[in-house]
């Protein structure tokens, strides 16, 4: 069979089948393999009428070695079509074939997985608390989200990145921003680890603003609160604030945005 432009190894060596149908809610698709004899593979067909002459998805190609998920592989997810049946071939470069552990995972990303779909803080719930300080709190997640982070200090392993937008409302000069109770959906009570930027507009094109110490809008670490404070607010001033994680550390967290009511 002529399957393989890219000489991984289908056309020559054994190779097994299976076919698995995206769910309906399934944007992306993502694999891994764990082990796998001599130089495993692994490839994804469109399921056509010819076995010899099948295609891969569109965007994608054979992948070879073992890696945890396709950004290891510097491999972009692979584009599905809910309730599509899709071919999944798997083979290692031996005549005599061996044993391979393999692994897919369909991806739903979150609805504010884009920044042009980022979710408005000024309508989220629970709705803020009167008194001295007014909180706007939510639980939230970056499980599988997408979009690598890009023109921040952070490192580029935090590909799971979701968007939030807030509009100051009036006698609003100051906001903090605080993320707590962060839970690894991956490695249960694993350390937190994520990212958050403040910009100006979505990426490309926005740019990162200053907190009210001169510094970047920029936060790379674990949990906590204040981790960045914007001052001297006009009402009516949009941010856009992006949370990443990478695919290790996905989880659910929640997103506090705190500021002093001058009411």
């Amino acid at each position: 069979m002529a399957l393989d432009p890219t000489g991984c190894g289908i056309s020559d060596f054994p190779v097994t089948w299976y076919e698995a149908t995206a769910p309906a809610n399934a944007e992306f698709l993502d694999l891994q393999i764990n082990f796998g004899g001599v130089n495993p593979f692994l490839a994804v067909y469109e399921v056509g009428p010819d076995c010899d002459a099948l295609t891969f998805v569109a965007g994608s190609t054979c992948y070879a070695g073992t890696f945890d998920n396709l950004n290891d592989l510097t491999q972009p997810l692979i584009d599905v079509i809910p309730g599509t049946n899709y071919l999944i071939a798997v083979g290692t470069d031996a005549l005599a074939g061996g044993t391979i552990n393999f692994g897919i995972k369909w991806i739903t990303p979150p609805d504010n997985d884009e920044c042009v779909d980022a979710e408005d803080f000024d309508n989220l719930l629970p709705a803020a608390n009167p008194g001295e300080f007014s909180q706007t709190l939510v639980m939230e997640t970056t499980q599988c989200a997408t979009g690598p982070i890009t023109g921040t200090d952070c490192d580029d392993d935090n590909t799971n990145t979701v968007w939030y937008t807030y509009t100051v409302e009036p006698d609003v000069k100051e906001i903090t921003i605080d993320i707590t109770n962060w839970m690894n959906t991956v490695v249960p009570g694993g350390t937190p680890n994520f990212s958050i930027s403040v910009l100006d507009g979505c990426i490309p094109g926005g740019s990162i603003i200053a907190q009210a110490d001169g510094s970047t809008a920029n936060y790379c670490g674990t949990e906590g609160t204040d981790l960045i404070t914007l001052s001297c607010l006009d009402e009516g001033d949009i941010i856009t604030i992006l949370v990443s994680s990478s695919s290790e550390n996905e989880g659910g967290d929640r997103n506090s945005l705190s500021y002093p009511s001058l009411r």
